[in-house]
């Protein structure tokens, strides 16, 4: 199931409170340019999706336009610091929706771009289209920090997570030992030297009974197309892929079973 050329799965990305912070603590992002900083495990996470062929999409409420806390030029500005704080600037697309409905005047109108309205990703399809290809919606994930990045994701049927749990800020729920969550792929990995998992409230509704060399999946469906669209690795028909030197299959139950160990 490799993509054909042109179409390529975008990670979406809110900026405040996702992709920047405040140095100055500021309540609704940073106050100047001179104020950005990346938050945590931001750039190299993103530079890995970026290696893999993945489109990067900013998609940004600004309201502080429409309330007049900010001109459009400084929220321009401020933007052009956040890409040039990345090494290598990761996106191919950012748009930023200026609009609150409490608002009053021009900017007060109701808009279908501020999320959890889904017209800035239906404007990212069409740059994209501009640009001699196809976003592939399917395989996308988005990342945000508030329900309004939910609800935009849900609007255009895309894979949503929490910006925590995609950049690995937070501490997971204690999983039993030999068994590691990986937040970023969702599962839980039962390492080949693992005894049988024992299964406690904290994380039963992820993890579910079995033997050694298997993962369990929360959402087996998503976390299958992930599988796929990520690591691009196929045998039959059956996904496969390699973490920490064990090659697992991910077979149609959305169980993965461990393959072979790298001498």
């Amino acid at each position: 199931m490799t993509n054909p050329p042109g179409l390529r799965p975008a990670l979406c990305l809110d900026l405040d409170g996702t992709v920047r912070g405040s140095r100055s603590g500021a309540k609704y992002g940073p106050a100047t340019p001179d104020d950005v900083v990346l938050l945590p495990n931001t750039e190299p996470t993103v530079a890995r999706y970026k290696a893999a062929g993945w489109a990067v999409v900013g998609v940004s409420n600004q309201g502080v336009v429409a309330f007049g806390t900010k001109t459009v030029t400084e929220v321009e500005a401020i933007l052009a610091a956040t890409r040039a704080a990345f090494q290598v600037d990761p996106f191919d697309i950012v748009l930023m929706s200026y609009a609150h409905p409490d608002a009053v005047g021009m900017w007060g109108a109701r808009s279908l771009c501020r999320k959890p309205g889904t017209g800035m990703l239906g404007a990212a399809e069409i740059l994209a289209q501009q640009g001699g290809w196809m976003i592939d919606w399917k395989h996308s994930i988005f990342v945000g920090d508030r329900p309004e990045d939910a609800g935009c994701a849900a609007g255009a049927g895309v894979t949503f997570m929490g910006a925590d749990d995609f950049f690995r800020r937070t501490e997971s729920p204690q999983a039993p030992p030999g068994v590691d969550w990986i937040p970023e792929l969702g599962l839980y990995l039962v390492s080949d030297a693992a005894p049988q998992p024992p299964i406690t409230d904290e994380h039963a509704q992820h993890l579910t009974a079995g033997g050694c060399n298997q993962c369990f999946i929360p959402d087996k469906g998503a976390a299958r197309e992930r599988f796929m669209c990520i690591h691009k690795m196929f045998h039959d028909g059956l996904c496969r892929f390699r973490i920490a030197g064990r090659l697992y299959d991910l077979g149609a139950d959305g169980v993965a079973r461990l393959f072979e160990v790298a001498s």
